[in-house]
């Protein structure tokens, strides 16, 4: 009876132990899933930029991929570069009334191989903006396709557009013939774009 009643207590350590070890493995994977990723600094026109993704939630899912809500934090603060720094110092200063500035903004990304998008939200319509991964953007789009890339990937650079970028692109079952393209979607709520395509599940 004492030979089994020692077994059995061992058995429950064991039980025991396995649970914390399935416990940790679960707060590690919750603590990386909100884990922010930072992008590049950016500088333009006088004023620099850190923009940080802070969060994400998928929101549907389909055939094609799945829509994103994305929680993004921007600061901003004057060029400190030698060579601009106490004229775009004191614009900024003038400008915000403060030497730094903190902007908070939501917006969709949708992860998808087939049709890679962004989405934002203007005068009540919302705008696709479908990325060409496999070009090298504009400045205007850069951006757009860092935001693309850390929310569906994971990537938190620096070299957003490397060789080795491509080469995991492909390697995931993206095509290279993207061509960019903007569109607005007559939806009266983002949701509604998932029906403009296959079923959602």
């Amino acid at each position: 009876m004492q030979l089994c009643f020692i077994v059995l207590i061992k058995m429950l350590k064991r039980v025991l132990l396995s649970v914390s070890a399935i416990a940790l493995s679960f707060a590690a994977v919750q603590s990386s899933a909100k884990a922010a990723i930072e992008f590049p600094e950016g500088c333009r026109m006088g004023t620099c930029y850190t923009t940080t993704l802070e969060s994400k939630e998928a929101l549907r899912s389909n055939e094609l991929g799945t829509l994103y809500l994305i929680n993004m934090t921007t600061n901003l603060y004057p060029d400190n570069r030698i060579e601009h720094r106490t004229e775009d110092r004191q614009r900024f200063v003038n400008y915000h009334g403060t030497d730094s500035v903190t902007q908070e903004s939501q917006q969709y990304v949708f992860c998808s191989k087939v049709i890679p998008s962004v989405l934002f939200e203007s005068d009540g319509k919302y705008i696709m903006k479908r990325l060409a991964l496999f070009e090298s953007p504009s400045n205007a789009n850069r951006g757009d396709h860092q935001t693309y890339l850390a929310t569906c990937h994971n990537l938190a650079g620096p070299d957003y557009f490397s060789f080795a970028v491509e080469t995991l692109l492909i390697r995931e079952g993206y095509t290279t013939q993207f061509i960019a393209a903007t569109e607005q979607l007559n939806v009266p709520n983002v949701l509604e774009m998932m029906e403009l395509y296959p079923e959602s599940y």
